[in-house]
């Protein structure tokens, strides 16, 4: 019975986590010297927590904010920061858009 109760826990707990979008699914990671070479959108902080563990926060804080870039139209993004406590988690990122279609 304990091992039902925990199991059914764990499963309610990882479903709080924000999943990431198919259109995020897609962004691109690009580095400090790629970004020259792209269009700057926004800056997008986004935090999680008061639920679960610092792993699922930060991976709901990320999901969300990489859904916000794709959101935003952009088609890579730029890892800024990330910090993360028993108390939640908050990550900055940059949204940019990278491959331009060619005419």
């Amino acid at each position: 019975m304990r091992l039902i109760v925990l199991t059914a826990f764990i499963l309610i707990l990882q479903a709080c986590a924000t999943t990431l979008s198919e259109k995020a699914s897609r962004l691109k990671p690009i580095s400090e010297s790629q970004k020259k070479d792209c269009e700057f959108i926004k800056l997008i902080s986004e935090g999680a927590g008061g639920r679960g563990s610092v792993g699922n926060n930060t991976k709901s804080a990320t999901n969300t904010a990489l859904n916000e870039v794709a959101e935003a139209g952009g088609d890579s993004y730029f890892f800024v920061s990330s910090s993360a406590t028993n108390m939640g988690t908050s990550v900055i990122v940059e949204a940019y858009k990278c491959h331009k279609r060619a005419q």
